[in-house]
C-alpha cells in the first residue's frame, strides 16, 4: 500500500491535483544529498590565511596609487602660445576631495598620444593668489586643456607663467575632479593654452 503525507492510497484516489493508478510493485530510494557539516546557527570558523596581489595597482591603472579618496599619479604638463607646445615638467598630482597638489618631479613625460573618446568642456571663474579669471577647461578622454576666456585670464596665466601655471593647473583640475567628473587615472597630459577663446 501506498501513502501520502501518512495517508493511505488506493489505485484511482485523487490526492491534490493527482490520480494516482499504479500497478506492481514501485521502490523508490532517495539519494539524500550530503551538505558540509555546518550549523548555521553555531558556525565554526576554520584557522587559516588568505591573500591577494594584483599586478595592476589598487585601480587597475599602472602609476595611479589610491587610498582612502586620496589619488596620485605623475602627469607631463605643457604651455601652449602660438600654437608651439613647450614643457612645463612632469609633476606628482596628489587629488584629494579638497584641494590638488602638484609636487615637479625629475623626470620627462612625453606629449601623450592617445585617442581623443570624449569631450568634456566647462567654464569657470578660477582664483589663485593673483587673481581670478574665466577659464574654459576642456577634457578629451585623454587630455585636460586650460584656456583663458578673458583678458584678466591670459594675465594671471602670465603672471604665473614664471611659476609654471603650477597653482592655476592645480585649481582647473580641482573643478575637473570635483565638477566635471574627470578621474585622475583617466588623465595622460595637462596643457595650459596661451591664446585667449575667441
Amino acid at each position: 500500500m501506498a501513502h501520502i503525507n501518512g495517508t493511505p492510497i488506493i489505485s484511482g484516489d485523487v490526492a491534490g491535483n493527482y490520480r494516482y493508478n499504479y500497478g506492481g510493485l514501485i521502490t523508490l530510494s532517495p539519494t539524500v544529498p550530503t551538505k558540509p557539516d555546518i550549523d548555521p546557527h553555531n558556525p565554526s570558523n576554520l584557522d587559516g590565511s588568505g591573500s591577494w596581489t594584483s599586478n595592476m595597482g589598487n585601480h587597475g591603472v599602472p602609476g595611479v596609487e589610491r587610498v582612502a579618496g586620496l589619488a596620485s599619479a605623475e602627469l607631463p604638463f605643457f604651455k601652449v602660445e602660438a600654437g608651439q607646445v613647450s614643457h612645463y615638467g612632469t609633476y606628482d598630482v596628489a587629488a584629494d576631495p579638497d584641494k590638488v597638489r602638484l609636487e615637479p618631479t625629475g623626470k620627462r613625460l612625453p606629449e601623450p598620444n592617445q585617442p581623443k573618446t570624449q569631450y568634456r568642456e566647462y567654464t569657470k571663474a578660477l582664483t589663485t593668489t593673483d587673481g581670478t579669471g574665466m577659464f574654459r577647461m576642456v577634457y578629451d578622454g585623454s587630455t585636460f586643456n586650460i584656456t583663458p576666456v578673458d583678458d584678466g585670464a591670459l594675465a594671471l596665466m602670465r603672471m604665473g607663467d614664471v611659476k609654471n601655471n603650477v597653482e592655476l593647473s592645480a585649481e582647473a583640475l580641482h573643478a575637473g575632479f570635483s565638477e566635471m567628473g574627470i578621474l585622475l587615472e583617466d588623465l595622460d597630459g595637462v596643457y595650459v593654452h596661451f591664446d585667449t577663446m575667441a
